[in-house]
């Protein structure tokens, strides 16, 4: 794409607009809730399956439903005296999540432990899964254990976060990686809120460390949750404002924050300044990327003069989050390193930097591709009176050079 057809495409973006439909997203239920909702909630080894006949699941065909035969280990709420107790679900194929699908299944495997959160039949005298289509962002019923330990004395969510915590710190890297997501969950506002996100920065403390890489990678990912870094700020729709106003349908971005982020900020820290493999170093300023701590705002401008490339390249994104450091990013940005001047192009476009949008739409001509991309698609997501003329004349609409 030629310099000037880059200026072109952003001052179209820039100027576009439209009236975007608003998505309504139901909140998440509460472990609590879930709790309450139950009869009871148990440890179990499976045992074995057989096809069901309770007539509960024929008001869902064509799928069958299995009765799993299960052997208490440890029951936290409600009990039932007997050696073995049958469970009535759907089963879930063993290359598909067990939430996928018209309803809510879940696959036991024989040998396997299980906490499970289950409704008692009193017609049948048997158990049954407690919901029949999957719930919005719930906590699953039916959750995998690392051991079969029982957890005596616990209440149910107490021994839900003990499981968890076991297997995020000692299952194999999809189970902890998936326990993790389960504890972030029930640890943040955005879930379910059930835990303090502190308990969930703890627990994951020590993975950062591990002797696997693919661990210590997956923790700083689960760390980093949905960051704007991540999922690649601004969205179409999720624009800033222009100038006093607003484009039809486009709002300012919302502050950066993350829960996670801004608990484990020192250990991220602490992780960065660490002999650590470099590539890791830079993923745990990736993770710090939503975190506004003012105390952290020293330890960036230090970064920024690292001589390790993967940590001094980063360091621009984390500078969006605070102000006073214009005249860093300005230098930073004409950087001999292509991906540390890409970096500020995002840095400045997502931290409003007003000052910098001439240094912004400059970048529209970097000699690298990379970097006349980001800072084209990031000019139109700035906000300032100056913003519509700067844009104007670095698309060469109000001269004839470009």
């Amino acid at each position: 794409m030629s310099s000037r057809l880059a200026r072109v495409w952003s001052l179209a973006l820039l100027l576009s607009g439209g009236q975007l439909p608003a998505a309504t997203v139901a909140p998440p239920i509460s472990l609590a809730s879930l709790v309450e909702r139950s009869d009871v909630v148990f440890k179990a080894t499976a045992l074995g399956s057989s096809p069901s006949t309770d007539a509960w699941f024929a008001a869902t065909p064509p799928r069958p439903a299995s009765a799993t035969r299960l052997r208490p280990l440890a029951w936290y709420k409600g009990r039932l005296d007997q050696d073995s107790v049958t469970f009535h679900h759907w089963p879930s194929p063993e290359d598909n999540p067990p939430a996928l699908g018209p309803v809510m299944a879940h696959r036991l495997v024989s040998g396997r432990a299980y906490l499970i959160m289950a409704q008692f039949s009193a017609e049948t005298g048997q158990l049954r899964q407690l919901h029949r289509t999957p719930p919005p962002r719930s906590f699953p019923t039916v959750c995998e254990c690392l051991d079969a330990e029982p957890h005596e004395g616990a209440s149910p969510s107490q021994a839900v976060w003990l499981e968890l915590t076991a297997c995020a710190r000692r299952g194999a890297p999809a189970a902890a990686a998936r326990a993790a997501s389960l504890m972030r969950l029930l640890a943040t506002r955005t879930g379910t809120g059930d835990y303090p996100v502190e308990q969930l920065v703890e627990a994951l403390r020590e993975r950062l460390y591990s002797p696997d890489v693919n661990v210590q990678r997956q923790t700083l990912y689960d760390l980093t949750g949905r960051s704007w870094l991540r999922f690649g700020w601004p969205p179409d729709g999720g624009l800033a404002a222009l100038g006093h106003g607003t484009l039809p349908g486009i709002g300012a971005p919302k502050p950066a924050h993350s829960e996670v982020a801004a608990a484990a900020w020192r250990a991220l820290a602490v992780f960065v300044d660490s002999q650590q493999p470099d590539w890791l170093r830079g993923m745990a300023m990736e993770a710090l990327a939503d975190c506004r701590e003012p105390m952290l705002q020293p330890m960036v401008r230090r970064w920024a003069r690292s001589s390790v490339p993967e940590v001094a390249s980063r360091a621009p994104l984390l500078l969006a989050n605070f102000q006073g450091d214009e005249d860093l990013l300005r230098e930073l940005s004409a950087a001999q390193d292509p991906i540390t001047r890409r970096n500020c192009a995002l840095a400045i476009a997502y931290g409003q930097f007003e000052s910098l949008l001439p240094r912004l739409v400059d970048l529209i001509d970097d000699p690298n591709a990379q970097v006349r991309v980001a800072a084209a698609a990031r000019v139109r997501c700035h906000s300032g009176r100056v913003g519509s003329s700067a844009i104007a004349r670095s698309a060469g609409l109000s001269d004839a050079t470009g």
